[in-house]
């Protein structure tokens, strides 16, 4: 056996079961081994990663493969960005890297935003009962919801606006979102509408007559609530 070259041996059935013996030399002394340690302990480091052709990775935990596809336990964090402690997901940068790509996810975001009502030709200031703006931010797309609430608004201008949300829209890309208006004054058959302005990070607030007819900006109310809803594009 000793003279038989290695390549001229039968092969062996496949997959192993971990139970086979194998020679090695270890510190000049020639050793068996069963592939099982050899299948469950592969080398690695913090800075390189080894896959032992078993499933498992040196040097990293929690990251698996069947041969195809990768499996993480935990998180797993992409542009240098540090990946998140908690849960289970991927971390993107807390800037975002923009890919050029189309097919390629480069952003996720999710946080809490402070909506105030300004007017177009004084901004002012006004007294808030409620201030809540929530917000996930998927490549492109940002979602906003929330609740305002304001008195003694001390703004002034034939426009009133929604402003501080938390990404400015793209310049091309106006998008309207659903808002439920409470005692904010409009024109005669008339219905207030929201919709976000290209270019800025502010609502405009709207009147839609009602069957037909231009729309146009509803001007600046010291006191008034809504609810809104809505996506747009930055």
């Amino acid at each position: 056996m000793s003279n038989v070259k290695i390549s001229a041996l039968p092969a062996a059935t496949t997959p192993l079961t971990g139970t086979e013996l194998v020679p090695l030399v270890q510190s000049g002394v020639t050793s068996q081994v069963a592939v099982s340690n050899i299948k469950t302990a592969p080398a690695g480091s913090t800075t390189q990663v080894q896959y032992n052709n078993a499933g498992a990775f040196g040097g990293i935990s929690g990251v698996t493969t069947d041969g195809t596809r990768m499996t993480a336990s935990t998180t797993i964090g992409v542009g240098n960005a540090t990946p998140s402690t908690s849960g289970a997901g991927i971390t993107f940068p807390a800037t975002q890297s923009a890919s050029t790509d189309v097919n390629t996810l480069d952003d996720y975001e999710e946080g809490t935003w402070t909506p105030t009502i300004i007017g177009t030709t004084t901004a002012g200031t006004a007294t808030y009962a409620f201030q809540l703006g929530y917000y996930t931010k998927v490549g492109r797309m940002v979602q906003i919801t929330g609740y305002v609430e304001w008195s003694a608004g001390s703004g002034s201008g034939a426009g009133m606006r929604m402003n501080g949300l938390p990404f400015t829209a793209n310049a091309n890309a106006d998008s309207p979102i659903s808002c439920q208006p409470s005692n904010i004054t409009a024109s005669a058959l008339t219905i207030v509408n929201m919709n976000v302005r290209g270019g800025a990070a502010q609502c405009s607030f709207l009147e839609q007559p009602v069957g037909t007819g231009a729309m146009g900006n509803c001007a600046y109310d010291v006191a008034g609530s809504t609810y809104f809803a809505g996506t747009y594009w930055v």
